[in-house]
């Protein structure tokens, strides 16, 4: 469910070394609304994706964004990691709530100038998903969802057609929005699909294994046991502050 610490480690090492892991695809989204629930609104053509929850009394409302992607010309491994990135343009929440942002699966049959029945009638993915009871392909962001695991949606939805959409909803025991940058923006959403960075991707790469990383600290207390030793002198010591001088 939520492995936002381990995709920001892998998205980190992607952009540090000079060809991550392998080909890393980048798809963008090529279409995105949001729904008023309240007013069963359709907000297309727009900068911003909103995902909002407004649990008072007499203004209790949802609304929900949806994206779609064309992976037509994607190539999909049993083992590589897809990724949905979102940029978040603003937020507004209560420190002491519980905010979270949940992404489903849902059907791609719909455009931006869908209506709210159809695209409703696409929604019945999710349906089914609820009464199975089966959360296998629900993804819960809790900051402020900005990025998802989405491997194994994408890894069923190649084997079904070329199109994937995900329906992003709000949820809190108090009013909180996010929104997100759109398809319109610099900063659309994005799928990012690579290979697993098993060991030997990381060896063909030229990136070292965790497992061989050696921190500055380390070194300096190598360094100060060599010149205890009087192996070293002591103007090669290591400064951890202006590494390599």
């Amino acid at each position: 469910m939520h492995k936002t610490p381990i995709l920001l480690v892998l998205l980190i090492l992607v952009g540090v070394t000079s060809t991550g892991f392998g080909d890393t695809t980048k798809i963008p989204a090529s279409k995105a609304i949001y729904i008023d629930m309240k007013t069963l609104q359709v907000q297309n053509n727009t900068s911003i994706l909103k995902c909002e929850v407004q649990t008072g009394e007499n203004a209790s409302n949802i609304t929900a964004s949806i994206i779609q992607f064309n992976i037509s010309g994607l190539n999909i491994s049993e083992t590589d990691i897809g990724i949905l990135v979102l940029k978040v343009a603003n937020v507004t929440k209560s420190s002491n709530a519980t905010n979270l942002v949940v992404l489903m699966p849902m059907g791609s049959n719909w455009d931006e100038n869908s209506g709210y029945l159809s695209l409703i009638a696409n929604m019945e993915p999710i349906l089914s998903l609820i009464q199975k009871k089966d959360i296998s392909q629900m993804e819960v962001g809790t900051n402020d969802g900005q990025m998802f695991d989405v491997s194994k949606i994408l890894k069923e939805a190649k084997t079904k057609g070329d199109k994937v959409s995900f329906l992003l909803m709000a949820f809190s025991d108090k009013n909180y929005s996010v929104e997100f940058e759109s398809t319109n923006s610099d900063a659309k959403p994005c799928l990012l699909v690579m290979p697993y960075p098993f060991e030997e991707n990381l060896k063909t790469n030229n990136t070292l294994p965790v497992s061989t990383v050696i921190t500055s600290t380390e070194m300096n207390k190598v360094a100060s046991a060599d010149m205890n030793r009087g192996t070293i002198p002591k103007k090669n010591k290591i400064n951890e502050s202006t590494p390599g001088k």
